[in-house]
C-alpha cells in the first residue's frame, strides 16, 4: 500500500550503496575483523603480562588492527572470495550467498565476540576473585610455618627512576603482613639484603630462615599498575599462589589487602583477628611523594633527608591527614638532630609536633607509637612513657624487628643488659642479615660486660657491612676490656670518624702506658668536642681512675642535655659505681635504681 511518500533520489542512493555494502558481505566482514581483533588482543595482553613483555608490544598491535581495519573494509569492497582465490567483484553478481555460509559466519561472530568476552571479564576480574592458584594449599600447623619474608619486588618499568614505588609497594606489604599475629615477617633490611641476587627460593629460606617468600615485580604505564606476585614455598621450591594485577595507582592500597588476604587464605591464618590490619589510605600522588621521601630516609645522610623533608612536605600539601607522613616526618627530624645537620633542640621539638600529628590523626599506628617511644627515650629522657609507648607499639606490630630493636635500646639504659640481649635476639630472628642488628647485638653485649661475645657480634656486623662504625666502635672498646689494647688501636685505625679515633685511642694509649699520647688525644678531644661530647670525656677520665674529674665532665653533659652514654651499664664507667654521686648524677636524667625499678619492659 502505497503512502504517496515520494522517495528522494539521496534516499535511493542511500538504499542502493546499503543493498551493496551487504552485499559486498563489508557488514559481515568488519565484525568478523572487530571480534577476532578482540579476541587477539585480549590473548595477547595475558600472555605478554605473564612474560613480563614491554608495554610497546601491546600499543603495536593495536596500531597494527587499528591500520588493518580500513584495508580490509576497501578490500572486501572491491574483492570477493571465490574458493580459495581472492577475485576481484565486478558488481555483476547479485546471487545471495548461499544460506550455509551466512550460517557459518554468524556461528563464527558469535563464537569469536564470546570467546573476548570471557577472556576480558576473566582478565579485569580475576585478580579480584580468585588469582591463579598453581597448586592447592598445603594444610599448615598453627604453630609452623609462619615465617615469611618479602622479597624486593623488581621494578620493570621503563624509568628506572620508578624504583622508589616498587620498593615502597614491598616494604608497605611488609608491614600489612607484620601486622598478622601468627607470621613471623623477616624485617626490610634482610630482605633488601638480597634485592638483585639470583638465589633459589630454599636457599633464600635457609639464609633468611623462613617457610615462604613472597616475590613480585611492578610496571608502571601512565596511571595504571601492573603487579604480579607470587608466594613460594622455601622447603619444596613450588608456587603455592600467584596472581597479576591490572589496576589504576589509585587501586594500590586494595592490591596490597587482597594480597595479604590470599597470602593468609593459602597458609590457613586468621588473618582478620585482632589487631586488625590496617591499609591506610591516601592520593596516589601524595602516596608517590611518601613513598620518595621514605626511600631517601633508608638511604640517610644530610642531603638526604632534607631531599626527604621536601617530599614529605608535598604529600602533606596534597593529604595533610595521611599520618604515615607525618610519622615518617618527625623520624626524619629526629634524626637531623642527632647528626647535628639542625639544632638539637628545636630538631626534635619539631619533631614531636610532626609525630603528635600523626598520633592525633591514627592514635593506632604503631610506628608513630614507636617513634613517639624513641623521643621521649633520647630527647625527653622520660623513659616510663617510652617503655608504655613501646608496649603498646608492640601490641599493635608484635613482631616487627625495628621496634623490638629500639626497645632493646631502652632496655639496656634502664640496666637490664638480659633484657636487652633477648629483645635483641628476637629482633636478628626477624632480621638475620641487618648488620644495624648485629651491632644493636654487639653494643648490648658490651654493656653486660660479655666481651668476648660482644666482639663476635661486631664482626659478624661487620661481615654483612664492612666498615661500618658504630661496630668498629663497639669491637674497639670490646678489645679494650678483653686486654688487646694494640687491637683497639689498630680497630680505631680503620674509623672514618675523627672523634672516634680519638676516644679509642686515648683510652688504649693509657692501657699501653703511653701516657703522653693518651694526653694529646684526651686534649684535642676536650678543644674539639668538650660542647658535644662531655660524658664521653668523662668515661675516659673515669677509666683512667680520675673521679672527681669525671663526675665534672658528667655534670656538664648533663646540664646541657648532651648526648650520654648508657651510664647504668656502660663499662667505662665501673670506677664510678660504689661512689655517693653516682646515684645522685643517675638521678638527675632518670636513671636512679629507684626511678627505673617500676617500668616494665
Amino acid at each position: 500500500m502505497s503512502l504517496g511518500i515520494p522517495v528522494s533520489r539521496h534516499n535511493r542512493r542511500m538504499a542502493s550503496l546499503l543493498n551493496e555494502l551487504i552485499r559486498r558481505k563489508v557488514f559481515r566482514t568488519a565484525v568478523l575483523y572487530l571480534a577476532a581483533a578482540w579476541l587477539v588482543l585480549q590473548v595477547a595482553d595475558l600472555v605478554l603480562d605473564a612474560f613480563d613483555a614491554s608495554p610497546a608490544i601491546m600499543r603495536m598491535l593495536i596500531v597494527a588492527f587499528t591500520v588493518g581495519f580500513p584495508v580490509l573494509l576497501l578490500s572486501s569492497w572491491f574483492y570477493e572470495l571465490k574458493g580459495a582465490r581472492l577475485v576481484k567483484d565486478t558488481g555483476t553478481s547479485a546471487k545471495a550467498p548461499p544460506p550455509w555460509s551466512s550460517r557459518a559466519a554468524n556461528i563464527t561472530i558469535a563464537i569469536l565476540v564470546a570467546l573476548g568476552a570471557g577472556i576480558y571479564f576473566y582478565s579485569k576480574t580475576a585478580d579480584i576473585r580468585e588469582p591463579v592458584r598453581l597448586d592447592a594449599p598445603q594444610a599448615l600447623d598453627a604453630d609452623t610455618g609462619s615465617a615469611i619474608a618479602v622479597l624486593p619486588f623488581a621494578n620493570i618499568s621503563r624509568d628506572p627512576a620508578d624504583e622508589y614505588l616498587a620498593d615502597g609497594l614491598t616494604e608497605e606489604l611488609l608491614n600489612v603482613l607484620a601486622s598478622v599475629p601468627q607470621l613471623q615477617v623477616t624485617a626490610r633490611a634482610s630482605s633488601f639484603a638480597l634485592k638483585d641476587t639470583d638465589m633459589d627460593v630454599r636457599d633464600i629460606g635457609r639464609q633468611l630462615g623462613v617457610d615462604h617468600v613472597i616475590a613480585g615485580s611492578v610496571r608502571t604505564d601512565a596511571d595504571r599498575l601492573r603487579i604480579s606476585v607470587q608466594l613460594d614455598s622455601t622447603t619444596t621450591g613450588r608456587t603455592l599462589w600467584a596472581a597479576n594485577y591490572d589496576r589504576e595507582l589509585t587501586d594500590i592500597f586494595d592490591v596490597q589487602r587482597d594480597i595479604a588476604e590470599r597470602v593468609s587464605g593459602t597458609l590457613q591464618l586468621s588473618l582478620f583477628s585482632d589487631p586488625v590490619p590496617i591499609i591506610r589510605r591516601t592520593t596516589p600522588d601524595a602516596y608517590s611523594a611518601y613513598l620518595r621521601a621514605l626511600q631517601l630516609y633508608r638511604s640517610g645522610g644530610k642531603d638526604s633527608y632534607a631531599e626527604a623533608i621536601i617530599d614529605l612536605e608535598s604529600a602533606l600539601e596534597l593529604d595533610e591527614s595521611y599520618a604515615p607522613a607525618w610519622s615518617l616526618l618527625g623520624s626524619v627530624r629526629q634524626n637531623q638532630a642527632s647528626i647535628g645537620v639542625v639544632d638539637y633542640a628545636e630538631g626534635h621539638e619539631s619533631a614531636r609536633a610532626a609525630i603528635e600529628r600523626a598520633l592525633t590523626i591514627d592514635p593506632n599506628y604503631a610506628y608513630a607509637i614507636s617513634a613517639r617511644a624513641w623521643l621521649a627515650m633520647s630527647y625527653e629522657r622520660d623513659l616510663a612513657s617510652a617503655a608504655r609507648y613501646f608496649r603498646r607499639a608492640l601490641e599493635l606490630a608484635p613482631n616487627d624487628a625495628v621496634i623490638l630493636g629500639n626497645m632493646a635500646v631502652l632496655a639496656r639504659l634502664l640496666g637490664r643488659p638480659d633484657r636487652a640481649i633477648e629483645l635483641t635476639n628476637q629482633s636478628i630472628e626477624r632480621n638475620p642479615l641487618s648488620a644495624a642488628a648485629f651491632i644493636n647485638l654487639s653494643d648490648q653485649l658490651y654493656q653486660g660486660h660479655r666481651f668476648a661475645d660482644a666482639i663476635e657480634a661486631a664482626r659478624r656486623s661487620l661481615q654483612l657491612a664492612p666498615a661500618r662504625p658504630a661496630a668498629i666502635v663497639n669491637l674497639a672498646a670490646a678489645q679494650l676490656f678483653t686486654e688487646e689494647p694494640e687491637a683497639a688501636l689498630q680497630s680505631a685505625a680503620a674509623f672514618e670518624i675523627p672523634f672516634y679515633t680519638l676516644f679509642i685511642s686515648a683510652l688504649a694509649q693509657f692501657d699501653l702506658g703511653q701516657q703522653s699520647a693518651a694526653d694529646e688525644a684526651l686534649k684535642t678531644l676536650i678543644d674539639e668536642f668538650a660542647g658535644q661530647r662531655a660524658a664521653y670525656i668523662a668515661a675516659i677520665h673515669a677509666y683512667r681512675g680520675e673521679k672527681d674529674t669525671a663526675f665534672q665532665w658528667l655534670q656538664r653533659a648533663v646540664d646541657e642535655r648532651q648526648r650520654t652514654l648508657a651510664m647504668r651499664t656502660e663499662p667505662l664507667y665501673d670506677n664510678l659505681r660504689d661512689d655517693p654521686r653516682w646515684q645522685r648524677v643517675l638521678e638527675q636524667v632518670g636513671l636512679s635504681d629507684q626511678q627505673v625499678a617500676g617500668i616494665e619492659i
